[in-house]
Protein backbone atom coordinates (compact mmCIF):
# COMPACT_ATOMS: atom_id res chain seq x y z
CA UNK A 1 0.00 0.00 0.00
CA UNK A 2 1.14 2.85 -0.79
CA UNK A 3 1.38 5.36 2.19
CA UNK A 4 3.59 8.07 0.89
CA UNK A 5 1.93 11.18 -0.58
CA UNK A 6 3.64 11.33 -4.32
CA UNK A 7 5.13 15.00 -5.43
CA UNK A 8 2.36 17.01 -6.97
CA UNK A 9 4.31 18.77 -9.11
CA UNK A 10 6.60 17.90 -12.36
CA UNK A 11 10.23 18.58 -11.64
CA UNK A 12 11.68 18.72 -15.36
CA UNK A 13 9.15 18.52 -18.63
CA UNK A 14 10.53 15.73 -19.54
CA UNK A 15 11.53 12.98 -16.81
CA UNK A 16 12.04 9.09 -15.56
CA UNK A 17 9.93 9.10 -12.67
CA UNK A 18 10.87 5.66 -10.48
CA UNK A 19 8.79 4.45 -7.55
CA UNK A 20 9.95 2.01 -4.74
CA UNK A 21 7.33 0.07 -3.66
CA UNK A 22 8.05 -1.19 -0.68
CA UNK A 23 9.30 1.70 1.13
CA UNK A 24 7.36 4.49 -0.59
CA UNK A 25 10.69 6.27 -1.74
CA UNK A 26 10.36 8.52 -4.91
CA UNK A 27 13.27 9.05 -7.74
CA UNK A 28 13.44 11.31 -10.81
CA UNK A 29 16.11 11.85 -13.67
CA UNK A 30 15.48 14.06 -16.22
CA UNK A 31 15.15 13.08 -19.71
CA UNK A 32 16.97 15.57 -22.17
CA UNK A 33 15.31 16.69 -25.48
CA UNK A 34 18.21 14.57 -27.69
CA UNK A 35 17.38 11.25 -24.74
CA UNK A 36 15.56 8.14 -26.62
CA UNK A 37 11.89 8.29 -24.99
CA UNK A 38 12.00 4.45 -24.41
CA UNK A 39 11.13 3.35 -20.84
CA UNK A 40 13.19 0.08 -20.62
CA UNK A 41 16.34 2.09 -22.13
CA UNK A 42 15.95 4.87 -19.16
CA UNK A 43 15.57 2.43 -16.70
CA UNK A 44 18.46 0.27 -17.62
CA UNK A 45 20.59 3.53 -17.24
CA UNK A 46 18.97 4.62 -14.12
CA UNK A 47 19.48 1.20 -12.38
CA UNK A 48 23.25 0.65 -13.26
CA UNK A 49 23.66 4.80 -12.00
CA UNK A 50 22.22 3.83 -9.04
CA UNK A 51 23.56 0.75 -7.86
CA UNK A 52 26.77 1.71 -9.17
CA UNK A 53 27.00 -1.85 -11.61
CA UNK A 54 26.12 -3.84 -8.80
CA UNK A 55 22.53 -4.74 -10.02
CA UNK A 56 20.89 -4.92 -13.61
CA UNK A 57 17.28 -4.66 -14.44
CA UNK A 58 15.73 -7.93 -14.59
CA UNK A 59 14.01 -8.14 -17.93
CA UNK A 60 11.13 -8.16 -19.28
CA UNK A 61 9.76 -5.05 -18.44
CA UNK A 62 6.01 -6.06 -16.20
CA UNK A 63 2.92 -4.20 -17.74
CA UNK A 64 1.13 -2.50 -15.43
CA UNK A 65 2.72 -1.49 -11.26
CA UNK A 66 3.75 -5.54 -10.20
CA UNK A 67 7.38 -5.37 -9.02
CA UNK A 68 9.47 -4.19 -6.80
CA UNK A 69 10.04 -0.82 -8.79
CA UNK A 70 7.30 1.12 -10.67
CA UNK A 71 8.78 3.39 -13.31
CA UNK A 72 7.16 5.87 -16.28
CA UNK A 73 8.09 8.61 -18.01
CA UNK A 74 6.40 11.59 -17.85
CA UNK A 75 6.39 14.87 -20.54
CA UNK A 76 4.71 17.96 -20.95
CA UNK A 77 5.71 18.86 -17.37
CA UNK A 78 2.92 15.99 -16.09
CA UNK A 79 3.50 15.72 -12.53
CA UNK A 80 3.98 12.27 -11.13
CA UNK A 81 0.85 11.47 -9.60
CA UNK A 82 -1.07 12.47 -13.36
CA UNK A 83 -2.41 8.91 -14.88
CA UNK A 84 -1.23 10.41 -18.17
CA UNK A 85 2.66 9.06 -18.95
CA UNK A 86 4.22 8.08 -22.38
CA UNK A 87 5.09 4.51 -21.53
CA UNK A 88 5.02 3.02 -17.81
CA UNK A 89 5.52 -0.73 -16.35
CA UNK A 90 7.27 -2.11 -13.21
CA UNK A 91 10.29 -4.09 -12.73
CA UNK A 92 12.28 -6.26 -10.75
CA UNK A 93 16.26 -5.63 -9.65
CA UNK A 94 18.69 -8.53 -9.59
CA UNK A 95 22.15 -8.28 -8.58
CA UNK A 96 25.36 -9.08 -10.94
CA UNK A 97 27.18 -11.84 -9.51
Amino acid sequence: MMTKELCSSAPFESYLYIYECRSGEEFFKEIKDDDILDLETQVIHWVKDYFGGEAEVDLPLIPGMEGEYFASIKTDFNPPDSVISWESAGFYIKSID
